[in-house]
């Protein structure tokens, strides 16, 4: 488990149960943590438990699940209503040394090709028009 699961159980509550289309009892979450035996520094080693066989489970972005692992773990969506997405902002920094390059980058990820890489790895596509 990684801390941003711990985090993400402990906030939702029963966010395991609302993936399997049902709601867990009072104090799950409580339970279930008290069975973690491993607390890992990020997803990418999450992911190497579960594929090792050295973790029954653990909670990952879809993008994680890459195609090099997918043969050996079984991904569940959790429910648009559980499920808390990460948002990666980009931007050109003011006082770059190389202004056009910077902008040059952010116009290529947003771009459909570089909208077409970024699904690829399993990502969701940026929002057409900057917050």
């Amino acid at each position: 488990m990684s801390r941003l699961s711990r985090r993400l159980f402990l906030q939702r509550g029963a966010v395991a149960g609302a993936a399997l289309g049902g709601a867990f009892l009072p104090g799950f979450a409580r339970r279930a943590l008290a069975n973690v035996v491993s607390e890992e520094e990020n997803v990418k080693a999450v992911v190497s438990k579960v594929q090792l066989g050295e973790a029954d489970a653990g909670m990952v972005y879809r993008s994680d699940v890459t195609a090099a692992v997918r043969r050996y773990v079984t991904a569940i969506e959790l429910p648009e209503d559980a499920n808390v997405l990460a948002s990666y902002p980009i931007a050109a920094v003011t006082p770059s040394a190389a202004p056009e390059l910077a902008h040059a980058f952010v116009d290529l990820v947003r771009s459909p090709a570089g909208q077409k890489v970024l699904a690829a790895h399993g990502l969701l596509p940026a929002p057409a028009t900057a917050p």
